[in-house]
């Protein structure tokens, strides 16, 4: 099957789940790893900013910690905010409903990953970053328009750096995380691509003073983890504040998905490279196939990284049982949404923990 993505207006609000999925193969797409290292830059000297205002890594390290150098494990859920939770007044006018954050922060969720596309005004996506920060989550606010497109990813930059955008990253940035693109690139993006655009991207950024975490998405439409973790090390060098966290989206299935999920997880430490799950459900597209999602949990909370599931619900038209809920309840949690949220010893209220700055908004 062709891979598509839906680039019409009408697409994207009727048929959410098509700007998302409708870009996998109906089967396991085999991920080339014939590409070769990059060969590695010089060792220079370097000293993290002391002024870095909110979340940040461990220099060196894969750790992610609060702005007040508590650690944080990454335990959260995706919401399709941008499709489901904008309503419309009695005048027509769009506004943001909370009621969904409001049932994820019931779970004990520690991060919301919050969707969001450049056809939608900037400002109604402040009160969603508002209303996470108040229930004691780190929004990760990400931008789906580049989704499998690697053109487009200067494109999303620019809506980054637009001033209404930019002014509601410089006011949350104490506890914000900015996904620069969701799943940018095919199967043909090069490691020397993936290297050269994103050191370009991330220059534009910090030069417009982003300074929260920059989370950055595998290509193949968020599954090539190999040459995430192969790029990764020199892309880190090129950010004047060694303040980027990987983000893979493990949508394969099949009898080895399991050891690979285990490598890549033991990799990223090995390489100290701050590394996350950043979208997963117990299938892929079109409900075909198996995610390992019970050994994903467990293996990270064996070597604490993080990972969010998709997604919270309603809304996964591809496959239903994607949803974790019915009608976005906690209540209605169900199937592998309820374990994975409750249920299981790995699940998010027995393993997520709210950093002390995020709920009391000072540090101990």
């Amino acid at each position: 099957m062709n891979r598509l993505f839906a680039n019409t207006m009408f697409l994207k609000i009727l048929f959410p789940a098509l700007s998302i999925f409708l870009i996998f193969c109906s089967d396991s797409t085999v991920i080339s790893t014939d590409v070769p290292d990059l060969e590695p830059n010089e060792e220079e000297p370097y000293e993290r900013p002391a002024d870095l205002p909110g979340l940040y890594v461990e220099e060196g390290g894969h750790k992610i910690y609060d702005r007040c150098g508590e650690e944080v494990v990454l335990r959260g859920i995706n919401r399709m905010t941008i499709v489901l939770d904008i309503d419309h007044d009695e005048n027509g006018e769009p506004y943001f409903n909370d009621f969904s954050l409001r049932e994820i922060a019931k779970t004990g969720a520690n991060t919301v990953r919050i969707m969001w596309m450049m056809w939608r005004d900037a400002y109604l996506v402040e009160s969603a970053v508002a209303t996470a920060i108040e229930l004691g989550m780190i929004p990760i606010l990400e931008m789906h328009d580049a989704t499998g497109r690697w053109d487009r990813l200067d494109e999303v930059v620019d809506y980054w750096l637009q001033e209404e955008m930019l002014n509601i990253v410089l006011t949350y940035e104490k506890d914000l995380i900015v996904n620069i693109a969701n799943e940018a690139g095919n199967q043909n993006i090069t490691d020397s691509q993936f290297l050269d655009d994103y050191s370009r991207i991330i220059s534009r950024m910090r030069d417009a003073g982003i300074r929260t975490p920059l989370m950055i998405d595998a290509t193949t439409w968020g599954r090539n983890v190999e040459q995430l973790l192969r790029v990764a090390p020199d892309l880190i060098k090129e950010d004047p504040d060694r303040n980027l966290i990987f983000s893979w989206h493990p949508w394969d299935t099949g009898e080895n998905e399991a050891e690979r999920v285990t490598k890549a997880m033991e990799t990223s430490i090995e390489k100290n490279i701050p590394f996350v799950i950043g979208e997963f459900s117990h299938t892929s597209v079109g409900c075909i196939g198996q995610v390992p999602y019970h050994h994903i949990m467990a293996e990270a909370q064996r070597l604490n990284i993080g990972w969010l599931a998709w997604s919270w619900g309603p809304g996964n038209g591809d496959c239903e049982t994607m949803d974790m809920t019915t009608d976005a309840s906690f209540e209605s949690l169900f199937g592998w949404g309820l374990e994975t949220a409750v249920t299981d010893p790995n699940s998010i209220i027995n393993t997520s923990i709210r950093p002390y700055s995020i709920v009391t908004g000072k540090c101990k």
